[in-house]
C-alpha cells in the first residue's frame, strides 16, 4: 500500500524506480532518465503508473518480472535496448509462493505513448500478458515464448 507522488530519479547507477517481491506501491508522477533500467519491477508484486515520463535510460525503460502492473498516461521513449519489456519471474527454489500465476507477469497499459527509434516499443515473453488500451505505438510489438499483446482501442 506504498504511495510515491512527483519522483524524479535520474543517472543512477541501476533502476529509476523497483519494486520486489511482495511489495505494492503506487506511483504518481515519476520522470525516470539517465538509469540502467527506468522503471525495473520483479516478483509477485503488483504496481501502478501514472502520469510518468520514462526516457533516455541506458537498457529498458519499462522492465516487468512478474506480478500484476498497470501503467497509465505514460511516455516511454529513447531507451537504449527496449522501450517496455515484460516477462516472467523465476520462482525461487522452496519460495512459499511457488506456483503462484503472478510469476507470469499481468500488465495493462493505458494511454501510453511509446517512442521507439527503430527498436521495438513492446516485447513481451514467456506466458505473460500485456493489454494495452487507447495507446499509440511507432515500433514493433514482439511476443517470443507465449508472450500475449492484446490492443483495445477504447
Amino acid at each position: 500500500g506504498l504511495v510515491f507522488r512527483n519522483i524524479v530519479s535520474r543517472n543512477n547507477g541501476d533502476d529509476g524506480f523497483s519494486i520486489h517481491d511482495t511489495v505494492q506501491a503506487r506511483v504518481e508522477g515519476l520522470h525516470s532518465y539517465g538509469n540502467d533500467y527506468g522503471i525495473q519491477d520483479i516478483g509477485t508484486s503488483r504496481s501502478d503508473f501514472t502520469g510518468s515520463l520514462i526516457e533516455s535510460n541506458r537498457i529498458y525503460g519499462v522492465d516487468f518480472h512478474g506480478g500484476v502492473r498497470r501503467l497509465r498516461e505514460t511516455t516511454v521513449r529513447d531507451n537504449g535496448l527496449q522501450q517496455i519489456r515484460v516477462t516472467e519471474q523465476k520462482c525461487r527454489q522452496g519460495a512459499a509462493d511457488a506456483g503462484s500465476p503472478l510469476y507470469k507477469a499481468q500488465v495493462r497499459l493505458e494511454k501510453v505513448t511509446v517512442t521507439a527509434g527503430g527498436r521495438p516499443s513492446v516485447y513481451v515473453e514467456k506466458d505473460s500478458r500485456v493489454v494495452a488500451v487507447g495507446c499509440s505505438f511507432d515500433g514493433e510489438i514482439r511476443k517470443a515464448w507465449g508472450g500475449q499483446f492484446e490492443e483495445k482501442g477504447e
